[in-house]
């Protein structure tokens, strides 16, 4: 990814460069401008255009000057916060963006991600969160319908997926469960993260991580446990996620308006008054 200033109006965007001479890469193209190109999501990155050269692909995309989650997730680690490493309240935020950006990609566009980590969900400034990187997304026609391909970052993958049975929108929530947990812990419920093996023989083998009800609310305990369920038919849909009781008592202002902006002062220099 790199970044351009367009000089008439001295506005930053981000630059996606794709190889084209690659068929994997020239469906991941498509993918990407498919999604992109009709979005109607305040919680997808925002597409501005395309343009070839060389051989390569070029989309211009809104400029997220945070980053991505994974650049958080350092911050906690290097700063070694203790869990709750982020407020409850922030946290409970940030799931209901990456919900209601799933839930126009399933809803509406009838794409499963495939590819939920916080290397793939953006955060700028004002403390909005958007999702990126639909390269590998896919189609399906109803939620009744299954894909069993095997794409995608591992450590992320559902427990169907990365034992290579058929799957459906149910394995971005167990994606989404891995990373509000990894969020909230600072830590990995996974050890030996690039062991591919050792992973798959963990996510199999033992419990589905839990948080631990000492550090936070029941409320939250219980969103993780419908997220991480071995079984994909016992976790919560998108509707339910955003119906649930964690996520719409801080939506309706029960933290005294604290938003993701303020907390992320503390780490970014970000001028906030309210």
């Amino acid at each position: 990814m790199h970044y351009a200033i367009y000089k008439p109006t001295g506005k930053c965007f981000a630059i996606k460069s794709i190889k084209l001479f690659e068929k994997s890469k020239r469906e991941q193209f498509k993918n990407d401008l498919e999604i992109l190109s009709s979005n109607k999501c305040k919680n997808i990155i925002t597409f501005y255009g395309a343009f070839f050269i060389e051989g390569y692909a070029k989309l211009i995309l809104e400029y997220m000057n945070l980053g991505s989650l994974d650049k958080i997730l350092k911050i906690i680690k290097n700063k070694k916060i203790k869990p709750p490493c982020i407020p409850e309240n922030i946290l409970s935020k940030i799931a209901k963006e990456i919900l209601s950006g799933l839930y126009y990609l399933h809803k509406e566009k009838h794409q499963i991600h495939r590819d939920i980590k916080p290397s793939n969900v953006l955060i700028n400034t004002d403390g909005i969160v958007k999702l990126t990187d639909f390269g590998i997304s896919c189609s399906l026609e109803s939620s009744q319908n299954f894909s069993n391909t095997f794409v995608g970052s591992r450590y992320y993958m559902s427990p169907e997926r990365i034992t290579g049975n058929k799957y459906n929108y149910s394995s971005d929530i167990w994606s989404l469960g891995l990373v509000i947990y990894e969020l909230a812990t600072g830590d990995e419920p996974y050890k030996n993260k690039n062991d591919f093996i050792t992973i798959m023989q963990k996510i199999m083998e033992d419990s589905e991580p839990r948080l631990n009800s000492n550090f936070f609310s029941k409320e939250f305990c219980d969103f993780i446990e419908k997220t991480l369920k071995k079984e994909p038919e016992k976790r919560d849909s998108i509707d339910q996620l955003l119906k649930h009781e964690w996520i719409i008592k801080y939506d309706n202002g029960n933290d005294n308006n604290s938003t993701i902006s303020e907390w992320l002062a503390q780490f970014y220099d970000i001028s906030y008054s309210k």
